[in-house]
């Protein structure tokens, strides 16, 4: 029993922990959308959480889901993008008493990412934007950033949200599409230097940001790019045909599911989870002899305390299951089912 409430224990922290990074990330993308015309988040499972479009045109409309699909659907190779991740830290305090701050980065993000959003749990005002230039990394396999501080027992009723050597990138989060448009400009070569249009202060020596293909933009792992067509498939149909609702992609993942159907006029959300070749479907002749469904069984994990298996477990907040039987592309346009999770079986 103890190890089954300290796994239990262990496995909220790292759901809560995850929660509260996406959602951070979530609102920073938002703003920085709705900020900058150029500005676009990545799809789940690319390479970078987000990019700046350096071409002239812009996107006429601020939704994260409507740029992501325009970025999809244009002719990849022309379009000049520069990467960023968003990152989210604390202060820490260790045995001795001395503050920290730890982020982590994997040798895949550091390949296309040019810049870093950082926001902290402590001021959800304010954030850091860090150029990748000011990061020292000991080798290529290096995962772990921690910016060591000092001794917290003074001022530990105000700790700072960053570590004191952060002070020059720090923006407001209401004034983050400056910030981003000073990139821009200096990646496009219409600045000398790059700079923090809230602090003044110029990022001598800097050099230019590298541009990356936006292919970087869109889900690396074939489970993500095949949930694309039916999401846009949908998006499609219910543009056309519905006056009400609409569909999205989410802004947090994975924990709420691959897309939203959203009431135009309300604003309410219901979250959906696609899935393809999970469930085995036994069918049946009635006896009229119609050719029907007699059982349906998903072989989805759904294991507790599982790393990255939040699908299937307690941890999961989409409200629907669009599952198809098949994986198969073109048997899987044939059937589909749509399932309130409150009608799934538990256990």
């Amino acid at each position: 029993m103890p190890r089954l409430l300290t796994g239990i224990k262990s496995s909220y922290h790292r759901a809560t922990n995850a929660q509260v990074a996406s959602l951070a990330e979530a609102t920073t993308c938002i703003n920085a959308a709705r900020q900058s015309e150029h500005f676009i988040s990545g799809f789940e499972g690319s390479q970078v959480d987000w990019a700046l479009s350096l071409m002239d045109t812009v996107f006429a409309s601020s939704s994260p889901t409507n740029r992501v699909f325009a970025v999809f659907e244009s002719n990849l190779k022309r379009l000049k993008i520069i990467g960023g991740e968003c990152k989210d830290m604390g202060p820490r305090s260790d045995s001795r008493g001395n503050l920290y701050w730890i982020f982590k980065m994997r040798p895949a993000q550091w390949q296309h990412t040019q810049f870093l959003i950082i926001s902290s749990s402590y001021d959800r005002g304010m954030v850091v934007v860090l150029p990748r230039h000011y990061l020292y990394r000991k080798s290529n396999d290096a995962e772990q950033y921690r910016i060591r501080g000092f001794r917290a027992y003074w001022i530990l009723h105000a700790l700072p949200a960053f570590p004191p050597e952060y002070a020059p990138f720090v923006v407001p989060l209401a004034r983050l599409g400056e910030a981003l448009e000073a990139i821009r400009r200096y990646a496009r070569g219409e600045i000398p230097v790059c700079f923090n249009p809230y602090t003044n202060v110029e990022f001598v020596g800097m050099p230019r940001p590298k541009t990356a293909p936006a292919q970087v933009l869109m889900p690396q792992l074939e489970t993500w790019t095949k949930a694309l067509t039916p999401i846009r498939f949908l998006q499609r149909i219910f543009r056309c045909y519905s006056e009400t609702f609409d569909i999205e992609l989410c802004n947090i993942f994975p924990m709420f599911g691959d897309f939203k159907i959203k009431h135009r006029k309300d604003s309410m959300e219901a979250f959906v989870e696609i899935k393809s070749g999970h469930c085995d479907v036994i069918r049946g002749v009635d006896r009229y002899g119609n050719h029907q469904i007699s059982s349906m069984q998903h072989t989805a994990n759904h294991m507790i305390g599982v790393d990255h298996r939040w699908t299937f477990s307690w941890k999961a907040q989409w409200d629907f299951l669009l599952t198809f039987p098949s994986s198969d592309e073109e048997e899987r346009n044939e059937e589909a089912f749509f399932i309130a999770k409150d009608a799934l079986p538990a256990g």
